[in-house]
């Protein structure tokens, strides 16, 4: 499906990952504004305060707290109230699949949240804990108090997001072989339009291949401190939760990368697109209507309206 005339198609860059970059601007100029100094550092700090300045407190509790259920579910939360009560109807221009999953199978994402938090409260948090000792045995070289500076979050997050996406691609690739797809990536895939909170809902093996260890490994390389890879886990959270939605926002990540893979079951394995270039996995998707969607719009204009099935 093409429109007739051609647009041109865009590099897309997740602004989840810029924004780090724009909040470090709009911090600064708070700063000036405010005639504060070190906002973030302060704003850690009584963090920490919250959990007692203990490494196993922030590393183990704040960890899981944060990153593995007040991100998630809140964030999700919102998507699924989108996906439950269909309103504001307006919202409905923004879905990637029109007509799919809509209403949203009540029993599937009953299914979805159980799966969702076994994968949480029985694989992640014990992964968390195990984490932690296998940290503290190699010896925890940064005090939780050392906030590292701008230039060192960047460099780091860019390491994370590389990680992320070699072990995300490879891995799921890998579970897109026949019989593991049978045994264990099938049950992913029960959405064909996803939904935000079904972002982690996978077979418990998958779970730790794919969204643990590709997310978990980047602060490890990069010897991240522990703020850092806060920062890391929120934007690894809210990409997964956004490339699920089956909405494409305005000003926000586009999800039409993803979701065609799941709309076709094969291509678009990884999460910026680079490696699926390299290894041509995504050739399909660039000849479809839907490459030429997978943009930032900066209108209020839906991606269909922009860039329609057919032409009138």
């Amino acid at each position: 499906m093409k429109s007739s005339s051609k647009p041109d198609r865009q590099i897309v860059i997740n602004p989840i990952h810029y924004s780090v970059i724009i909040i470090y601007g709009l911090t600064r100029l708070i700063e000036y504004l405010t005639n504060t100094s070190q906002l973030w550092t302060k704003i850690w700090y009584k963090i920490v305060d919250i959990f007692g300045a203990d490494d196993f407190n922030m590393y183990f509790f704040g960890t899981t707290v944060y990153t593995v259920f007040l991100t998630y579910w809140f964030f999700g939360g919102i998507f699924l109230f989108f996906d439950l009560t269909e309103w504001p109807k307006f919202l409905k221009k923004y879905k990637v699949q029109s007509g799919v999953n809509e209403p949203v199978d009540k029993e599937l994402m009953m299914r979805a949240v159980r799966g969702v938090l076994f994968n949480q409260i029985f694989i992640s948090i014990p992964l968390s804990y195990l984490g932690y000792y296998v940290k503290k045995s190699r010896g925890i070289q940064q005090s939780i108090l050392d906030v590292p500076d701008f230039g060192t979050v960047v460099f780091d997050l860019i390491i994370c997001i590389m990680v992320d996406e070699i072990g995300f691609y490879y891995t799921h690739r890998l579970v897109h072989q026949k019989h593991l797809y049978k045994w264990i990536h099938k049950q992913h895939h029960e959405f064909s339009a996803p939904i935000s909170i079904a972002a982690i809902y996978a077979h418990p093996l998958e779970h730790v291949l794919s969204n643990v260890l590709p997310v978990g490994l980047g602060p490890v390389f990069a010897n991240s401190h522990l703020s850092v890879a806060w920062i890391w886990y929120t934007l690894a959270q809210l990409t997964t939760l956004n490339n699920h939605s089956g909405f494409h926002f305005p000003f926000y990540h586009s999800s039409e990368f993803h979701d065609f893979h799941h709309m076709k079951f094969m291509e678009c394995y990884g999460k910026i697109g680079l490696l699926d270039r390299i290894h041509n996995t995504d050739k399909l998707f660039r000849k479809s209507i839907y490459s030429y969607r997978h943009r930032i719009l900066y209108s209020l204009k839906s991606a269909k309206e922009m860039f329609p099935d057919k032409s009138d």
